[in-house]
């Protein structure tokens, strides 16, 4: 499963079956238009700088919303994502570090 597959089953989840939250619910939470949390569901699609937030907003870990269980990265993704959120100084070359890893994660898939 790819990664826009995951996101999009997901929200799919979400918003849809567990009705966790509204697709416009999330859409103010996220200050995006109900559009655009419409099209993350549907195809996946989501900025990656939205990651962050959208993990915030669920109450997910990185992980959880990629469905990455590796246990030698779960430590390291942590502390990477506390930092993307505690130092936005460094959010360019934490999301060069992110994009990185989600190529590796998908091309070992």
């Amino acid at each position: 499963m790819t990664a826009t597959e995951r996101i999009s089953e997901l929200l799919t989840r979400y918003t849809k079956e567990e009705k966790r939250i509204s697709q416009v619910e999330l859409a103010k939470k996220m200050e995006v238009a109900p559009a655009s949390v419409n099209k993350w569901v549907t195809e996946g699609s989501i900025s990656i700088d939205r990651i962050p937030k959208l993990c915030a907003v669920l109450g997910i870990s990185p992980n959880e919303l990629f469905g990455y269980e590796d246990p030698r990265f779960t430590d390291e993704a942590l502390k990477l994502y506390k930092s993307f959120l505690d130092y936005p100084e460094y959010r360019e070359s934490i999301t060069k570090l992110l994009n990185l890893t989600l190529e590796d994660i998908a091309s070992n898939r």
